[in-house]
């Protein structure tokens, strides 16, 4: 009788429809694209399957991103977890539209969190964490759901330009102008995606007569339906410090983005570079995005927690029922 093969059902890294030597020249965005394009305010994933590793799920009604680095374990920011670490978690993978689930394509499974056991829930050291899924993930069955690779050599090096991906919240600002005379009522409106509300109000003391003008910057606020994506650049340890003080240690990295950012929901998600020969290794986990999601064009970046620190320590020990995906050769 033969013994059960132990190959590996995929390679990690690889989009199912990609191959290594091809590139879609519409895939990656650029600096040229406008202002509001972020992840925060981001480029739309044009496709299924272009990240078949991202993971999203919700705790308490705080949406997370992850990502899947083998059959069973969804690599994901501790602080995500920290609130249920005993509870339940639904996790969708497969997905880029997060409001619906595709039959046959996406796949939501029940998964327990593995939070790694130095965290600090106010400074956001190691704030990393798995989720174990209750069942392996079935890759011929689900082909646009793949695992990225990571690996203990994979070190974030200032200057690379990787991307980043999520569900998170969009803050869009919009100029509203309106003419007011003395101790004029002026009316500021905040506009959000589902419903429009009238604000506060303010009083100008002037000069009688006199005319002016008032304008003021609304909000647009939801958590985005269709995965959305940016370009990042990893920044100096110094330049890092500078911006982010205290958050910032030998465990994780800065990124800025050139105008975009990850927010909220996009916590927990993957810091991704392509390599040379195509394939996709996992740098970092999103942990702290800039002050109130606000841009990084200047100069400004997001934190990130360096994947290739918790590997061995962390990620290998906690995951030895899993069936690791082979990174594919050159």
């Amino acid at each position: 009788m033969s013994s059960p093969s132990t190959t590996p059902p995929c390679e990690c890294g690889i989009p199912p429809s990609a191959k290594l030597s091809s590139r879609r020249s519409a895939d990656l965005p650029n600096a040229t694209d406008h202002i509001l394009d972020r992840i925060w305010w981001g480029i739309p994933v044009p496709y299924e399957g272009k990240y078949p590793w991202m993971a999203h799920f919700q705790d308490k009604g705080e949406f997370c991103g992850g990502s899947l680095i083998n059959d069973r374990y969804v690599l994901t920011a501790a602080q995500c977890v920290d609130q249920s670490p005993s509870g339940t978690f639904d996790v969708t993978l497969g997905d880029l539209d997060s409001s619906s689930t595709t039959k046959g394509q996406s796949l939501r499974l029940p998964a327990r969190a593995i939070i790694h056991p130095q965290y600090d829930p106010v400074s956001k050291v190691n704030d990393v964490a798995l989720l174990k899924l209750n069942s392996p993930v079935d890759f011929q069955a689900f082909p646009l759901v793949r695992p990225i690779c990571i690996s203990a050599d994979a070190l974030p090096i200032p200057g690379q330009t990787g991307r980043i991906a999520g569900w998170g919240d969009t803050i869009g600002e919009k100029i509203e102008m309106s003419k007011f005379h003395l101790y004029n009522l002026i009316p500021f409106s905040y506009e959000r995606d589902e419903s429009q509300q009238r604000g506060s109000y303010g009083i100008i003391k002037a000069s009688f007569p006199s005319s002016c003008m008032d304008s003021d910057w609304g909000f647009q606020d939801a958590t985005r339906k269709v995965m959305r994506e940016s370009t990042a650049t990893i920044m100096t340890e110094v330049k890092c410090k500078n911006y982010q003080g205290t958050l910032v240690n030998d465990n994780n990295f800065c990124a800025n983005t050139g105008g975009r950012n990850f927010c909220n929901g996009d916590v927990g998600g993957p810091f991704m570079l392509e390599t040379e020969t195509g394939y996709y290794q996992q740098l970092g986990i999103m942990s702290s995005p800039t002050k109130e999601c606000m841009d990084s064009s200047n100069g400004i970046g997001g934190v990130y927690m360096k994947t290739a620190n918790y590997v061995n320590g962390f990620i290998k020990p906690n995951t030895q029922d899993a069936v690791w995906c082979t990174v594919p050769e050159s």
